[in-house]
């Protein structure tokens, strides 16, 4: 025979609701990683070298760069057309380590759950880790060697590495 209880039950939240809540902005956001244009004059602009590189560019030669070649580099175009080749480091990264990225994306957000980071930081630390992937992926090379005139303009025939520009403008940025 159960006599009349008097019972409180009394709700605390251990950190569930913040959780919840990290995880929610985790799913909702992401990490725009790659090369971001400075808004200044396209010719030298990372962004667009970043593309030209990814993506190989067809250049039709006009009388005002035959004159600028001549006169800069004395090399009298004969060409018509400038083809650049495709150099894809960006897709190569993503597809050579897709298990690896989506390992990583798993272990940030358990660091979430578990209540060790909160979402920006979890989208800050994934945006490093990939830049550092590209990085290797373009230290690694196995890309279509530079034209002999390219060779001759930069004293190595590695594509994408120059003066380390390409190698150390790639950024991360956390949008949520």
């Amino acid at each position: 025979m159960i006599k009349d209880v008097n019972i409180t039950i009394t709700e605390k939240d251990m950190g569930w609701a913040a959780i919840i809540r990290e995880t929610r902005k985790f799913c909702n956001g992401y990490t725009q990683i790659g090369y971001f244009t400075s808004g200044g004059d396209p010719r030298t602009d990372i962004a667009v070298r970043a593309v030209v590189n990814e993506l190989g560019a067809t250049i039709p030669v006009t009388k005002k760069m035959r004159s600028f070649w001549f006169m800069k580099f004395g090399v009298h175009l004969k060409k018509t057309i400038i083809r650049i080749p495709s150099r894809p480091f960006m897709k190569k990264t993503f597809d050579e380590n897709q298990s690896l990225i989506y390992n990583q994306i798993y272990e940030e957000y358990g660091r979430i759950v578990d209540g060790k980071q909160n979402a920006s930081t979890a989208l800050s630390r994934l945006g490093e880790w990939y830049v550092g992937l590209i990085k290797l992926t373009i230290l690694k090379g196995g890309f279509k060697e530079n034209s002999l005139f390219t060779k001759m303009l930069k004293n190595s025939s590695r594509p994408l590495i120059n003066n380390a520009e390409m190698l150390n403008s790639a950024r991360h940025i956390e949008v949520m």
